[in-house]
This record gives structure tokens, sequence and C-alpha cells, in this order.
């Protein structure tokens, strides 16, 4: 198997200013918040839960920090197309400040792995120019540009360019005598010869990764394992314990490390087990579907197919073969067409010929149904037109209302303050409910009904009847009866009415919030899945959330 080479990836930083100083302290203050981002994310899952759904102000001194803090953990989360979307943000708010070392640090968040093409990320001559400005000031500050550097000349293979910068690595690791620099220069020199020489440097090689293994601080999970799967690459053959040892790390340390899963993929196709190998694809496939990356996609696509070639199952085959066809695509990788008509070919097994006919035929029932569709077109386009008038005129009618209810004085004011005690029992055994809830149960109610909303509960999952019920110390039938008398709705409304307030007004006021998926949304308010969520939504506002977010959006 061909493993997945992970090179270690340092934050980039730049010295770019006039004033030397002001740079170096910026560079340390965003290092410092970094690192002690990254000692979190390994030991306080709920303290990085809480720095992850912060809201950050994006018009304060602070918004770069705050937005890096959050690419720092998506990153280790493995959420690229999120961490990508704020990085994007920060390097934005980063540039119009002329924060030049922030601005660095965002793009290094940014998650494409080709420098040249990605017009996200700063080119390799961006690159180059920060080498030569940080030569002066901060020499630790200049050795991150450096490692840098030295990853872009390895990924291109310019073994000159990376023996000479290694050299000036070296005699900076020297200098400084910090762990971390050491570990950055033995990883890449293990790299560099193993890379350039293969076999015949394999003694050289280990020896230079143990260096590195040895000179990692421990804090530094996710470097210290992937230094091991180094090692472990450098052996030349699957090492199981090795895979299962990291990804039983990542869980440990709250890291995701996609290569683990290929690796674990390749193992259990080489041996031919399709049960485990299925087992962990399912676990990984829209991992990468959502990461977009598709380069190891591809690559579990080929193994699964593979497999089933040596199973002699050859319609699962074509159908891993058709889907790494898809993604290969996607990469400008036109060339795979050719492999599937070479595989259908060689197949003649009855079942791939059904496949293929049926595919066919679903290919011309396909076309004729986009004729039929497109004839109605115009049609479909008026109608369009005239409800999105109408959902415009009722989203105006929202924001009026969300505006007005900012003037309305809170809820807890028009409650009676004659005992806020909630009773701490009723008889939830009692088989004969009263007609009228009296006066006062009714007020300790409203009371703690009060409380719950202000500490906003109602974005719990487990907020149901049951629950609240005893948390006011009485049963379900007293309050069912005290929303049928008291508020007109049932109690299902009354928490999806709250649980759409609040998304209207976060929507309204938290512009990093319009950024999630509804999915996310839906969780943050105490939803499993984002289509309850919508359904909801448009029950109790006449619109979609995404017309509702594309609206807000186009406010000023």
């Amino acid at each position: 198997m061909k493993f997945t080479l992970r090179l270690v990836l340092f934050l980039l930083v730049s010295a770019c200013g006039k004033d030397s100083k002001v740079n170096n302290a910026s560079y340390k203050k965003y290092n410092d918040l970094l690192v002690q981002t990254e000692k979190t994310i390994y030991a306080d899952t709920a303290r990085t839960h809480f720095l992850l759904k912060q809201s950050t102000d994006l018009k304060s001194e602070n918004a770069v920090a705050g937005l890096l803090v959050k690419c720092q953990i998506l990153s280790f989360k493995g959420d690229n197309v999120k961490c990508d979307s704020l990085a994007k943000i920060a390097m934005k708010i980063a540039k119009e400040t002329n924060d030049n070392v922030g601005q660095y640090f965002a793009n290094s968040f940014l998650s494409d792995k080709d420098i040249v093409r990605n017009k996200n990320k700063f080119s390799v001559a961006d690159y180059y120019r920060y080498y030569e400005n940080t030569k002066t000031g901060d020499p630790k500050f200049h050795e991150e540009v450096l490692h840098d550097l030295i990853n872009i000349q390895l990924s291109a293979k310019n073994y000159d360019e990376v023996k000479k910068y290694l050299s000036e690595q070296h005699d900076l690791a020297k200098k400084l005598n910090d762990s971390v620099v050491w570990y950055g220069y033995f990883s890449n020199k293990s790299i560099e010869l193993f890379e350039k020489y293969g076999q015949d440097s394999i003694m050289s090689a280990n020896s230079y990764i143990d260096k590195a293994i040895a000179m990692c601080p421990k804090w530094k999970h996710l470097d210290y394992y992937i230094a091991l799967s180094n090692k472990d690459w450098l052996k030349g053959h699957n090492d199981l314990a090795g895979i299962q040892r990291n990804i039983a790390a990542s869980i440990k340390y709250n890291y995701f490390d996609v290569a683990d899963y290929t690796n674990i993929i390749g193992y259990y196709y080489n041996v031919g087990d399709a049960e485990k190998c299925l087992y962990y694809f399912n676990l990984i496939e829209q991992k990468c579907i959502n990461n977009q990356d598709y380069e190891n996609l591809i690559y579990m696509y080929n193994h699964l197919s593979n497999l089933y070639i040596k199973l002699d199952q050859y319609e699962k085959a074509l159908f891993y073969y058709k889907k790494k066809q898809f993604y290969s695509e996607k990469l400008g990788e036109l060339e795979t067409r050719q492999e599937i008509e070479e595989l259908e070919t060689i197949f003649k097994a009855k079942e791939t010929n059904t496949l293929l006919q049926r595919e066919k035929q679903i290919n011309i029932a396909l076309s004729i149904l986009a004729l039929t569709l497109l004839a109605a077109l115009f049609v479909f386009w008026v109608i369009s037109l005239k409800k999105k008038k109408a959902a415009h005129k009722r989203y105006l009618e929202i924001i009026e209302k969300l505006e007005k209810h900012k003037e309305q004085p809170p809820i807890v004011n028009q409650i009676p303050q004659i005992n806020t005690e909630i009773p701490t029992s009723i008889s939830q055994t009692e088989k004969a409910v009263p007609k009228v809830v009296e006066e006062e149960l009714i007020e300790k109610i409203a009371i703690g009904l009060n409380k719950l909303e202000r500490a906003q509960m109602f974005l719990r999952p487990d907020f149901k009847a049951t629950v609240v019920a005893q948390r006011l110390g009485t049963n379900t039938n007293y309050l069912s009866q005290y929303f049928t008398q008291e508020k007109k709705k049932t109690f299902p409304e009354y928490t999806q009415e709250l649980r759409i307030n609040y998304v209207l007004n976060r929507l309204k006021n938290d512009k990093i919030f319009r950024k999630f998926t509804l999915q996310a949304i839906a969780e943050e308010i105490g939803y499993k899945n984002a289509a309850t969520f919508v359904r909801i939504f448009k029950a109790q506002t006449g619109i979609s959330p995404s017309f509702y977010i594309e609206e807000i959006n186009k406010q000023p």
C-alpha cells in the first residue's frame, strides 16, 4: 500500500512591516494564543466547544485572533470547509488592518494542498518575500517561515533548494536550542533523505525520524503521532498496530487525520477483509466529500473497486470505479474514463452487463424527462417569482416584528412578584385533575417557565413536557392544562415558537452564525436534523431559513 506522506506543517507567520518590534510582538501574541488553543483541544473538550461556539465581533481589534482560535479547532477536527471559510474572513480583516502576521497565520489554515494553483493562498513568490523580510528580527519568527519554505520545496521535489534551506534550519536549531525547532529539522531531514534516495537511505532516514520523535514535546500529541506514522511509513509495509494506535490517539486527544483511515482501509484491502474495509470507509467517506478531499476519496474508491474484483463481485467493483471516475473528473483527471471502458471490456459477467444496460435506460428516461421539464420551465419561473415576492414581503414583516419586540418590556416584569419559590413537589400520582388550575399555581408555573426561558433551556434537545414539569415541581397534566388555558397553545407549539424566535434574532445579529449549515443551526437549537428544523421554521414564519439568511445578508 502507498502510505500518505504527512509533512509536519508549522504555523505560517511574517515580519513584513517596517517596525520589527511590532511584528515580533504580534507574532508572539498569535503564536502563544494558538499554542494554548492546541493544548486546550487535547485536554478540555468542554472548553474547546465553548471557544468554537463563542461569537466573534468582526469589528473588534481582536477579531482576527478570535477567528484564528476557531480555525485552529476546526483544523484539528478535520472540518476543512468551515475552517477555510473563517480563515478567508480572517485574511480579509487582517489585510484591511495591515496585520501582516495575522494574515499569514490565517493563510496557514487554508486547506488546499496545491499552493501554486490555489488563488486563496499566498503564492510561492509570497513565501520567498516573507522569508527575506524575516531574516532580521526574531530568529524564531524566521525559522517558522523557513520551515514552511522547506515543505514547499519538498512537495516540488526541489532537493537542491531543500538541502540549502535545511542547512540554515540546522544552524537556527543550534542557535535557538528549541525542541520544536529540532523536531522540525529532524523530520524534514528524514523525509528529504527518503524521498530523494529511497531504500538506500533507510537507515539514515530512520535515525533522523527517531531523533524527531525524541525531541518532540510530549504535549504536542498530533505532531508526535505524525512522526510515529512517518516512522511506520519508512518501514515500507502496512503496520496495523501503528495505524490503530494513531486512530486511538486521535480519539483520545480530540484531533482528526484522514491519513490514518485511508491507511487502515488500504491494510484491510490488502488482506481481503471487505467487512472491515467497508466499516472504516463508511466512517470517512462523507467527511472527505464535505471537505472536498477528493484525492483521499479516489484512493479509497480504488481500493474498494479492486477488492471486489478479487472477490469476483464485478457489479460492486464497477460501482466504485464509477464513483472514482466522478471525483477524478472533479480533479481534472479525465483519463480515468478509459479505466471504466477497460473494466467494462474485461468483465463480461451477467451482473455487469445488466447494470450497464439499466444505466443506459435510465439515461434515456432522464433525457426525455429533461425535455419535459424544459417545456415547463417558463411556467415554473413565473410561479417562483411570485413566491419569492411573497416570501420577501413575509421577511419584511418578520424583521418589523423583531424590531417592535425590542421596544416591549421583558416578560418577567409582567408577572406579579408575589412568591418566586417554585414548588418542590406536587403529587404526580393524582388521578383527578381539577378543571381550573389555581391562581397561585398559575403564577408559579409562569415564573418557573420565565426562568427557564431566560436560561435558554429551550435550546436543549431534552426540553420536553415531562422534563419541564419535573423542573417546575408539577406534573404533565397540570402543565398541559396551564398551556391550554393560559397560553392557548400546546407545549410543543410553545417550544417551537421560542426556538424559532431565538434563531430569527441570532441570524439577524450574528454574521458568523449565518455561515453555519442548516444541520449545525438545527443542532444549536435542540433539533437532531435539518429537515425537522426547516419544516418547523417554515410553519412558524412562512419562509425557509435559507431565504431568510439570504435576505438578511443583503442588509448593510
